[in-house]
């Protein structure tokens, strides 16, 4: 049986009656599969992504303070400064395509906030494009970019599939990965079992069966012969990882690619001590564990394995140029500058203090700063990358 968050309020009758529509759907599914239950990853597939009423697909507002969660360009325009920092020093010294691609923009405020800083550096890029599945966030990161700066809207060209031609530039994925859908799996007594969610008496449940693909078992026992491990132990496999970045390098010709994320060497993730794993909902600005309830009202994230990005990345003949937290990253890139730049615009006290909270927030270990990490992903880019002077950790992404 599934149980309810504790401190949570109801959805209002609309937003019920939209998870309604959406559990409909995923139980005409399970009907017609021969267990009646689906794996867990093609649940979160659907509460994600299904046409029209998935979460990050329907138009609900998703992202922000005043809704279920906040990112790092939604807390500091800081942000941005820094990795316009990044980008600025590529587009300097080398030869490289002034091109920008960003997935997943969210409400369009990095997309704003970049392109905005860029302009002040003289750095501007030939085009800056979005990728983005959801019309809805189309519309929003418009308004944002109308709203923030006007005058640079003619550089961004929204895409809904990957180029066709090869890709010369760089490209961003800011909270991306954690948000693929992920087998959750529970190795017990010697035996590989997959979590699957059946629909019983008007409910969401667990039902645990055998791993649903061959690709599950075997990725399984490749890792499970560097890992000594409690039983019974639950975790996730992300198997998107690799297609994903695949597509990527299929039209990457020269660039860097920027993976920031919340996540872990894979030492750490599949650690003795983390045997529930690390998914995590998200709903109202609160954090909990319970993913079978509301399907669309509610962010579904795991963790991401960076080893994994790592090792793929070396299949596809990319390198990978540099792996820090967010904190370091940040501070490599000229944080404490920028925030000395801002506070000199305003003199109000209360100004000063929300940007020094923002600080906080990005930076410190116990907020965004050491959870978060940064890659750098690069193809034909010889140069030492700026946001990875200090601190490259590299090293821990040992298999």
């Amino acid at each position: 049986m599934t149980t309810m968050p504790s401190g949570i309020s109801t959805p209002d009758s609309e937003s019920l009656a939209h998870s309604s529509a959406l559990s409909k759907r995923i139980i005409d599914e399970i009907n017609v599969s021969a267990l009646k239950a689906i794996p867990f990853a093609r649940f979160m597939e659907l509460a994600l992504y299904e046409k029209g009423l998935g979460y990050y697909v329907a138009g609900k507002s998703i992202i922000g303070k005043q809704a279920d969660f906040v990112t790092a360009p939604e807390i500091s325009p800081l942000f941005a400064c820094c990795l316009a920092n990044q980008l600025d020093q590529i587009f300097s010294m080398s030869d490289l395509s002034p091109t920008v691609l960003e997935f997943g923009a969210g409400t369009g405020k990095l997309a704003a906030h970049l392109l905005t800083a860029l302009h002040q550096k003289n750095r501007l890029p030939e085009r800056y494009f979005i990728l983005e599945p959801s019309p809805s966030l189309c519309q929003l990161q418009k308004h944002t970019l109308a709203t923030h700066c006007p005058r640079l809207v003619e550089k961004v060209t929204w895409i809904s599939r990957l180029p066709d031609k090869p890709y010369s530039g760089i490209i961003i994925a800011n909270e991306v990965i954690d948000a693929m859908p992920v087998h959750l799996i529970q190795y017990d007594n010697g035996m590989l079992l997959e979590y699957h969610v059946r629909h019983h008496q008007g409910v969401f449940e667990w039902q645990l069966e055998k791993a649903s693909c061959s690709r599950l078992s075997d990725y399984w026992k490749k890792l499970k012969l560097n890992l000594t491990l409690p039983e019974p132990y639950t975790t996730e496999i992300n198997l998107y990882i690799k297609p994903w970045l695949r597509s990527i390098s299929d039209f990457f010709s020269k660039g860097l690619i920027l993976l920031i994320d919340y996540g872990f060497p894979r030492y750490e993730y599949y650690h003795p001590s983390r045997q529930q794993g690390t998914l995590m909902c998200h709903y109202q600005q609160q954090a909990h564990t319970n993913p079978l309830i509301w399907p669309g009202l509610q962010d579904i994230t795991a963790h991401v394995d960076f080893t994994e990005i790592s090792l793929t990345a070396a299949e596809l003949s990319l390198s990978v140029s540099g792996f820090t937290h967010q904190g370091a990253f940040l501070l490599n890139c000229g944080l404490l500058d920028e925030l000395q730049a801002l506070q000199q615009q305003h003199d109000a006290l209360s100004y000063h203090v929300s940007l020094n909270q923002q600080v906080n927030l990005l930076t410190a270990p116990h907020e965004m700063g050491e959870l978060f990490k940064v890659m750098a992903l690069t193809r034909d880019i010889k140069m030492p990358l700026l946001g990875f002077q200090r601190y490259d950790q590299r090293h821990r992404l040992k298999d």
